[in-house]
């Protein structure tokens, strides 16, 4: 899809120009790498200094051998001895965390909240002449077509999901922005990271410009939805999920705590070291109290059920810290521990204190002998925990303002092997840390790596691997067992956070489905768009959805859409409900912004999805919109030249026999307006065979599926749009899959039986397509394969490597949204296999797909050059 050329804007030249994601992400991924190269060139000098660092080193080798272990003996891992390796795969790291989730998450329901346009599920094939169902569909287009496509309960499963997981929550810290501005003391990394944040305003500016150009005809499409996807800094777009969005509140609040510092240094004649410690009430949601997500704020209750509030309780000795210099060592080499001071009364007059944030007088006995302090221990004799926010310490000799960016759960310090440490805002790579800080760096690293061994409990730090081996539940049932992704050539996987919960009786290799335990402090429980969306799922699985499906097993209303009418009046009317059944919704404010009842009549309601707000309600119809989406839709990142005809297929032919496309020159050229079929550069394929051929025997065996393996071949044309030629509908052969495959080749057509045949091949492209964009480009390919790198740097770079402190940011929510997905969505029977192509194969599909996984290639400008 690109060939470098180092003339053309960010040394590529894209081979279709109008080509939104691409042109958006290049200008993104440019500013990313540009940061990380500012960055990274503050603490490298040299490629031997990457070699040198023995936590870097460590942290990459425990990403290949561990994390991706299934995948460690492939030759493309990058060997990390360069500088331009480092700046390569971190930038990497954080444009699949950021940029390129937002391309494939945001867009979900915008585009696929209208069911007709993004169906995810095929119940049956092209019927045959002379069959009733042929009869029906020269009869009844619309029918026909929505007796193949999802039906309506999964349509609804599907809806109230995407809805959910495409909503930006008010908390949102978005790309080139920080939730703290004291995050580095090196005022260098602060002035590249603000021109970073200055880039990203400069492309947001010239995204605009382009989805106002009429001449760039993919911006907006037939269906005049422009491409926001890739926006840096607007709602509309997002490129990065975090803590609460509140730079410049913190800001202000740090001014007001130096102002009231210098205050009581007048009012006191102490020559006592003073700082303020800021704490956050021990608050988590309750979904039922949740109204909305800009409402989550200052809602909740206490985790252990306790009500004593952590804040109120701090009386006395309840909390201690004690300094740890960083230039002063005792007789073993470590820093001096000071002695312990407590925090002493709340600062009450400091408005831009965070909501539910509490400041605190803390009076430290330091004095110039003592060196500068770089860390303190913090002990909680409390019997409930407390969320800390920062220290800062003022007037330090020799020093001046030190700041503490902690943001850690603090629980009773004997549920704790070691002292709860946390470091100055500094960045050092291993070998430059101070000489009094090693022993506590090191310490800190090997707490967060535990043993291996246990069950994990609620306060544990502990980061550690494990396969993905509790997405079934084979002690309920044969239905509901499922294989162990991981740690196998037949299913390899990423690693997931490991638990320790014990195994299953029927299948020892299991673990038991429960509570799914990550690290306390990935679960930021309080202000997170994370715990939105977990309360929300878990509401909709738990409650919502038996209750719909309970009307269609009761036959209160038909499964079965009538026409597309009835569909665009789900979407815009909602569903009529009796009103014992909706009565057991609305009590459930979490889900009000989801589902809205209408006044005085039973009705359930979604919001009104982009796609059919068109001034032309059957813009999703046409070929253009259906090309366009494969460019600037919710799964850009698939399409691809055509580099060979005809399609070649890469599946064992010992196995699957001969699977070479059956599509000829002729196909094409009927609608190729006179050109030639192979000319360069200008046909393009949406390939989803090789990936669905596999499973397509054992899912078309299910009652409730029946599907193709797609091959679509499109043409660029002059105006830049892209035109389908030729859909190609694959099954496996009939007497056996060594035999190759049955396929049927269907070409455009706007009328009769063959133009409802045509829009039928659409759907099946598009279903294909959903499942991919579902379990691969969106769940694998952002969320399970970023996971291991999550655990690898907190087990093995501390919070003082700048490495950490470069990619910490795009890691939040990672891990607890991930822990979500294994419980209600991608677990044995969950909403992915209820409402999505694949069914109980799902996760089978994803893993097969994540044999071919390349790191180097996730990379935009890489995976544009491979495509």
């Amino acid at each position: 899809m690109a060939i470098e050329d180092s003339s053309s804007p960010n040394g590529l030249r894209l081979v279709i120009k109008d080509y939104p994601y691409a042109v958006d992400g290049l200008e993104i991924w440019n500013a990313i790498k540009t940061w990380v190269h500012d960055y990274v060139s503050l603490y490298y000098i040299t490629d031997d200094a990457i070699k040198k660092d023995l936590e870097l080193q460590a942290w990459w080798k425990e990403v290949v051998e561990k994390g991706h272990a299934d995948l460690k003996d492939k030759p493309w891992w990058p060997k990390l001895h360069t500088r331009e390796e480092l700046i390569q795969s971190c930038s990497t790291i954080i444009w699949i965390a950021s940029a390129f989730h937002a391309a494939v998450n945001f867009g979900q329901y915008p585009y696929g909240g209208f069911i007709l346009n993004r169906p995810t599920i095929s119940r049956r094939l092209i019927p045959e002449k002379g069959t009733p169902e042929y009869e029906e569909m020269a009869n009844n287009a619309q029918k026909a077509y929505l007796r193949t496509i999802t039906p309506k309960y999964q349509a609804l499963v599907d809806l109230s999901v995407i809805e959910i997981l495409s909503r930006h929550a008010s908390d949102e810290v978005y790309l080139g922005q920080r939730d703290n501005p004291n995050w580095s003391s090196n005022p260098r990394a602060i002035e590249a990271f603000k021109k970073f944040g200055n880039s990203l305003a400069e492309i947001e500016t010239r995204i605009s410009e382009r989805n106002n150009d009429p001449n760039l005809k993919n911006r907006t499409g037939p269906a005049q939805l422009p491409y926001t996807l890739l926006l840096p800094t607007s709602e509309t777009g997002l490129t990065f999920r975090g803590i609460p969005n509140i730079a410049e509140d913190i800001e202000n609040q740090v001014r007001y705590i130096k102002m009231f510092t210098r205050l009581r240094r007048l009012w006191s004649r102490s020559h006592k070291v003073k700082g303020t410690v800021v704490l956050m009430k021990k608050n988590v949601f309750d979904f039922n109290n949740i109204t909305s997500v800009s409402g989550i704020i200052g809602t909740g209750i206490d985790i252990v059920g306790s009500a004593v509030d952590g804040i109120s309780a701090i009386t006395g000795s309840s909390v201690s810290i004690q300094l740890i210099s960083a230039t002063k060592a005792d007789s073993n080499g470590n820093g001096i521990v000071g002695r312990k001071a407590y925090l002493e009364g709340i600062i009450t007059s400091t408005p831009t204190l965070g909501v539910e944030q509490s400041a605190f007088d803390v009076q430290f006995k330091w004095d110039a002998d003592m060196g500068i302090p770089g860390a303190f221990i913090i002990r909680n004799n409390m019997q409930v925990e407390f969320f800390l926010v920062s220290l800062t310490l003022e007037d330090i000799p020799n020093k001046g303002t030190i700041h503490f960016a902690c943001n850690s759960w603090v629980y009773n310090h004997k549920d704790y092997e070691d002292d709860r440490i946390f470091f100055a805002n500094e960045a050092y790579i291993t070998s430059k840390t101070p000489g009094p800080l090693m022993t506590y760096r090191e310490a800190e690293l090997k707490s967060l790596r535990g043993n291996g061994r246990g069950k994990r409990k609620e306060w544990d730090r502990i980061y550690d691997y494990d396969v993905y081996n509790d997405l079934g539940n084979p002690d309920c049932g044969k239905n509901l067992a499922r294989p162990v992704l991981g740690g196998s050539t037949t299913y390899p996987y990423p690693r997931r956070g490991r638990t320790g919960r014990k195994p299953t009786k029927k299948d020892p290799k299991c673990e038991k489905p429960g509570k799914v335990y990550v690290p306390r402090d990935e679960n930021f429980g309080h202000l997170k768009s994370s715990d939105f969306l977990s309360f929300a799922i878990k509401a909709l699985s738990r409650n919502v959805l038996p209750l719909l499906k309970s009307l269609f097993d009761l036959n209160f209303t038909p499964n079965e859409f009538g026409s597309f009418e009835d569909v665009r009046e789900l979407c815009e009317g909602g569903l009529r409900l009796p009103t014992d059944i909706l009565s057991q919704i609305s009590p459930l404010p979490v889900l009000k912004e989801i589902f809205r009842t209408d006044g005085e009549i039973n009705v359930l309601k979604f919001s009104i999805p982009h796609l059919i707000k068109a001034v032309n309600k059957s813009a999703w119809m046409t070929d253009e919109e259906f090309a366009r989406e494969m460019l600037a839709g919710v799964n850009p990142c698939v399409i691809r030249c055509l580099q060979e005809f005809p399609p070649q297929s890469k599946l064992d032919p010992s196995v699957y026999g001969d699977q070479t496309s059956k599509m000829t020159e002729q196909h094409l050229e009927i609608n190729l307006e006179g050109l030639t079929a192979i000319e360069g550069q200008r046909l393009f394929i949406l390939d989803h065979h090789d990936l669905f051929m596999q499973f397509l025997g054992r899912l078309n065996a299910s009652k409730s599926t029946k599907a193709y393996a797609t091959r679509t071949i499109l043409f660029l044309k002059d105006d830049g749009t892209l035109k389908p030629l030729a859909i190609e509908l694959s099954l496996p052969h009939s007497g056996g899959q060594k035999l190759g495959a049955h396929s049927k080749v269907i070409l455009p057509a706007s009328e009769g039986v063959e133009g409802t045949i045509w829009l039928l091949a659409k759907a099946y492209v598009v279903v294909n397509d959903s499942c991919y964009h579902q379990l691969i480009s969106h769940w694998l390919n952002t969320h399970a394969v970023i996971e291991p790198f999550i655990i690898a740097t907190n087990r093995n770079l501390s919070v003082l490597h700048p490495v950490y402190k470069l990619l910490f940011p795009h890691y939040r929510d990672t891990m607890n949204i991930n822990a979500l997905a294994r419980q209600s969505l991608i677990n044995a029977d969950g909403i992915i296999e209820q409402s999505f192509l694949g069914e109980k194969y799902v996760m089978e599909i994803s893993s097969a797909a994540y044999k071919d996984w390349v790191f180097p290639d996730q990379a935009l400008p890489d995976d544009l050059i491979k495509r």
